[in-house]
């Protein structure tokens, strides 16, 4: 989400289709500084949220390697790691899983806990 608004941001043209008036013209160098600003906090908010996300991956994968069963193991990496669908998990582990069994394997597995 915060990537989607600033690749937004950078593709929003700061020159604008001029005004024809019999009025003075007055610089608008706050646009760009504006312009600035916000693509620097939003720089500064995906960094720290990309930090949080690698903490929270080192954690993960740190309880994965814990996991005794190895289809369990995977299923925990490809949902929480490579952030699949419980259709492409099953897919990805073959053996004739199926969406609905890999999930409920991992519920009865997180119930257990």
């Amino acid at each position: 989400m915060w990537q989607k608004e600033l690749g937004r941001l950078r593709c929003q043209s700061l020159v604008k289709s001029p005004i024809i008036t019999d009025m003075p013209r007055v610089c608008k160098t706050a646009d760009i500084s504006d312009y600035a600003a916000n693509l620097a906090d939003y720089e500064a908010a995906i960094n720290g949220l990309l930090a949080q996300v690698q903490v929270q991956r080192k954690k993960i994968i740190k309880f994965i390697q814990g996991i005794d069963d190895s289809l369990m193991k995977q299923i925990i990496f490809y949902r929480h790691i490579s952030c699949m669908t419980w259709n492409e998990v099953a897919d990805i582990i073959g053996g004739g899983n199926t969406e609905m069994g890999v999930r409920k394997a991992y519920s009865r597995f997180v119930r257990d806990l």
